[in-house]
């Protein structure tokens, strides 16, 4: 799968659960987010935070709590999905900011120089 087919399927994840990833802590409290949760989820409302750690650890399944389906499935979808942060390889940049001066000038005025660096 090309990073190009990784994004867009990512993408469309998070077309569906934007409500809960750009939601708050108090969002579930003020805005009801507990309702709109699949009712398949609303069984995680209990656990303690090792249960929830065990969730997040992609090298080892929970031994103390059976997970939904579908919280199973994110977690596979997110693993497969996953782009590595190392250099590949034979990979061209998509995007040539260095040969386009008004985008350099852009790029340059968002990044803070360090002291003994000067623009080019």
């Amino acid at each position: 799968m090309t990073p190009e087919e990784m994004l867009q399927q990512g993408f469309e994840i998070y077309k569906t659960y934007r409500w809960l990833i750009n939601s708050y802590v108090l969002d579930f409290f003020t805005e009801q987010h507990w309702s709109k949760l699949p009712e398949s989820w609303k069984c995680m409302e209990e656990l303690s935070t090792n249960q929830v750690a065990e969730l997040l650890d992609h090298d080892k399944n929970s031994k103390t709590f059976i997970f939904p389906l579908s919280i199973l499935a994110l977690k596979v979808l997110f693993l497969t999905l996953n782009i590595s942060r190392l250099q590949q390889p034979n990979i061209q940049p998509i995007v040539h900011i260095e040969n386009d001066e008004k985008l350099m000038k852009i790029f340059w005025k968002s990044v803070k120089l360090k002291k003994d660096m000067k623009y080019p």
